[in-house]
């Protein structure tokens, strides 16, 4: 995390000397969100996954366990989805 947090905070000091016209700035801005959003994940998925284990000791790791085959099973769909997509595509 401490990569992506400096690079949080370059991203901050890009979007306040970048013109909002650049197209740099819209670039800069996503990837701004995409930090921000990495950074909370964690914190949230930690601060969950202490809660669980609190409550349900180490069973509680079914609960991430079942939420990270979830998400790999989503992207895989999403995967298979745009592939289906791009044969079509003339």
């Amino acid at each position: 995390l401490t990569g992506i947090t400096t690079d949080l905070g370059l991203g901050f000091a890009r979007l306040l000397t970048i013109q909002k016209t650049d197209v740099i700035y819209s670039r800069e801005l996503r990837l701004t969100y995409l930090r921000l959003g990495t950074i909370s994940s964690f914190v949230f998925g930690s601060a969950l996954g202490a809660l669980l284990f609190i409550k349900f000791q180490y069973e509680g790791f079914f609960v991430c366990g079942l939420i990270s085959l979830y998400g790999a099973w989503i992207g895989r769909k999403e995967k298979h989805e745009a592939h289906k997509l791009e044969a079509f595509e003339p």
